[in-house]
């Protein structure tokens, strides 16, 4: 099974100039694809493109089958998808946040099976312990977790999370990554990230695509993609680029090529 995008482009109603510019690229099963690139590059676009009834020139197929002519309900199912800002749930518990995840299936009362397979879920993302807690009460992690679980809940073949990592500390966001990869390579899933840390796409990251100015700027390994040339010319950033102890491509950020100095009035 493959994701395959192709010649994909869009633009914005009254906007001259097209955000998205002949995208291809084929993300694999088992594998992580990680989507980088400077803001306004295009990342969230191509995401709204492939969750959202967009209308985009090109194709993005699922097992050869075109993304805009599915079953929305269909599409619902095999696709998971987790958005930058997640959604309020006020004082739900962690177990009825993460319940909401089957909701194209739930019935006026849930099942008994329904049930265990919320528990079971929990019990696998070492929640057990907040199950019954109000989401509202919880720290940032812990509520991303929750956000994934959602996700996860109804078993999709296909995984896509924009900025999955957001907003958390050092130690979370490596949970975090580190659980997406392994539900990835355990369920064999189509996994499509969007990261902004570079180190962390790099780590995890089977195929990264390096968007600029709404066109793939380069795509392949990390070890590839990620080099000092590619990032000071997409990001106007100079790095230093090495590869760590354990082989992956590792950033040293330096400064912005576009360094200023400030006045403040002096």
């Amino acid at each position: 099974m493959s994701l395959i995008i192709d010649d994909l482009s869009f633009t914005y109603p009254h906007n001259q100039d097209s955000t998205l510019k002949n995208v291809s690229f084929k993300v694999e099963e088992g594998k992580i694809t990680t989507l980088i690139g400077p803001n306004g590059s295009g990342k969230t676009t191509l995401i709204k493109c492939l969750t959202s009834d967009s209308k985009y020139k090109g194709t993005i197929s699922l097992n050869k089958e075109d993304f805009l002519r599915m079953d929305r309900r269909k599409k619902m199912r095999l696709v998971g998808y987790l958005p930058q800002a997640s959604s309020s749930y006020c004082s739900l518990s962690v177990f009825e946040v993460i319940l909401l995840g089957k909701l194209l299936d739930l019935r006026f009362k849930p099942s008994k099976q329904d049930l265990e397979e919320v528990s079971k879920l929990i019990d696998d993302l070492n929640l057990s312990e907040i199950a019954l807690k109000p989401y509202d009460e919880l720290s940032g992690g812990q509520q991303r977790m929750v956000n994934i679980g959602q996700v996860l809940i109804k078993k999709p073949s296909v995984l896509i999370l924009d900025e999955p990592t957001s907003n958390l500390d050092i130690s979370n966001e490596l949970e975090v990554i580190d659980l997406i990869s392994q539900y990835t390579q355990k369920k064999n899933t189509i996994t499509l990230l969007v990261l902004h840390s570079l180190n962390i796409a790099s780590r995890f990251s089977s195929q990264i695509i390096l968007l600029d100015k709404g066109k793939v700027f380069s795509s392949g390994t990390p070890h590839e993609v990620i080099t000092k040339d590619n990032i000071q010319k997409t990001y106007k950033a100079k790095v230093d680029v090495y590869l760590s102890d354990d082989g992956h491509t590792t950033l040293h950020l330096i400064e912005s090529a576009n360094k200023k100095e400030y006045n403040f009035g002096e």
